[in-house]
């Protein structure tokens, strides 16, 4: 299949991103309880996170319904392994910026086809801001304009085509990484590479986002702790704006897998001198 007519599931998952946005907005700026749970990893859940996964789920299994579906907050069907198509969400990404109060949280869907990323949304909730692509389409955001968040207008501002930096030198490079907990991605040894500046951002998508825009080229995550809904949706994005992403190593990253963990890191990119990058950051791999 040389061409994929997604159209049907762009604009699906572009509508529930932002109808889940939209929930998530009234939980974050409520007084109620967020209801905070620690799963067995040891990663908060919230009251956000599930009604964002409830709206998702349920959407796109009821338009979709032969589409597998593998989501961080629903128990794992195996059956999913067998089909072409698979939804891959992180109906809240972000989560303990979320509670933080902080901007960087996202709802992710990704769509993989045979383990290959193939569509993307990241949608940012506070910023109102929608991020797409499809494969060999290009890469789009568009930025919602209605001042009610929790009203029912549909007023959106134009569409515009993303791209990267187009910064080669890797001594003009901005590089990201995780606020959280910076020491554990090494910003000892990071601080003596020559990058022109180091940020520490928050999710996922969030961050993923910042390198489409083109006001950062490197992000990377070295541990092994992220998971196939951290990634797929941003990497179709990332990938369509002129960008790079695999896995530390600078190898290339396979979804919908029998165990959906991203085992040996993340290294995100504008794409200009990836495997240079990938090979100066080596000192901060995990052995």
């Amino acid at each position: 299949m040389a061409y994929l007519n997604l159209k049907d599931e762009l604009e699906t998952a572009k509508g529930l991103a932002e109808k889940a946005g939209k929930e998530i907005l009234k939980i974050f700026y409520s007084t109620k309880n967020l209801n905070i749970e620690t799963k067995s990893d040891s990663s908060p859940v919230t009251v956000a996170d599930k009604t964002s996964n409830e709206i998702l789920i349920g959407g796109l299994s009821s338009r979709f319904p032969n589409y597998g579906i593998l989501s961080e907050e629903t128990l794992d069907n195996p059956s999913r392994l067998r089909e072409e198509f698979v939804w891959i969400i992180d109906p809240l990404d972000g989560t303990r910026d979320f509670i933080a109060g902080q901007r960087s949280f996202t709802v992710m869907i990704g769509l993989a086809r045979w383990g290959e990323p193939v569509l993307g949304v990241v949608h940012s909730p506070l910023e109102r801001k929608t991020y797409s692509a499809v494969k060999s389409k290009g890469a789009y955001s568009v930025h919602n304009l209605f001042d009610n968040p929790f009203g029912d207008s549909n007023l959106y501002g134009t569409e515009r085509k993303i791209d990267v930096s187009s910064t080669e030198n890797i001594s003009e490079m901005r590089v990201l990484i995780a606020r959280t907990k910076p020491e554990s991605e090494g910003l000892e040894q990071l601080i003596q590479m020559p990058f022109s500046g180091i940020n520490l951002i928050g999710g996922a998508g969030y961050t993923s986002m910042i390198v489409v825009e083109g006001l950062g080229e490197v992000w990377y995550h070295r541990g092994s702790k992220c998971h196939e809904w951290d990634l797929c949706a941003p990497a179709v994005i990332v990938r369509e704006a002129g960008g790079q992403v695999t896995d530390f190593y600078g190898n290339p990253l396979v979804f919908n897998k029998e165990v959906p963990n991203l085992l040996t890191g993340i290294l995100v990119s504008n794409g200009k001198n990836h495997e240079e990058l990938a090979k100066m950051l080596a000192p901060l791999r995990l052995k």
